[in-house]
């Protein structure tokens, strides 16, 4: 009696991890179908993006980025300064673009998390994230179709909070 009980148990909890593991691959599939993510690796968040594009102004960029034209999928603060645009999601993480160097016609843009709450290394809204970079990446792609994107390693890696 005990072992058939113990074995609808874990028969259960076996059915549940099953369940929610096939609901969260289609909700992530939806989303990339949709474009509010990209395919990126795991440890994304650990690295910043560069963008070097020609003709965006910083006036610019924070123009669109206080617009109604500025979209993700989670209700991101944004804060707009003279040297960089800051992203704020609800005590789940924040983000910052930061002008690297204007000179000439040629600007260069850092983008980057600052901080996130996570669990075993990984953050803990790697969708939410992910649609804030996609939306970044939009933003300069359509300011500028011919954004060169690079990736660096983010020095702040550390800073990942397990608690907030």
């Amino acid at each position: 009696m005990i072992t058939e009980l113990v074995m609808i148990w874990i028969l259960l909890a076996m059915a549940l991890i099953i369940g929610g593991s096939v609901i969260s691959s289609v909700y992530n599939s939806k989303l990339k179908n949709d474009g509010r993510i990209s395919e990126r690796k795991k440890n994304f968040a650990e690295y910043k993006e560069v963008f070097s594009a020609h003709g965006i102004s910083r006036d610019r960029l924070a123009e669109v980025f206080r617009s109604s034209e500025f979209r993700t999928n989670t209700k991101t603060e944004v804060t707009c300064s003279s040297e960089s645009v800051s992203f704020r999601a609800d005590g789940c993480f924040s983000a910052v673009l930061r002008t690297v160097q204007t000179a000439d016609a040629e600007s260069v843009f850092e983008f980057g998390f600052v901080d996130w709450v996570g669990s075993y290394g990984s953050p803990s809204f790697p969708n939410e994230m992910n649609a804030l970079v996609t939306a970044v990446e939009r933003v300069m792609l359509e300011l500028d179709p011919a954004t060169k994107i690079s990736l660096t390693k983010n020095d702040l890696a550390e800073k990942k909070l397990l608690f907030r």
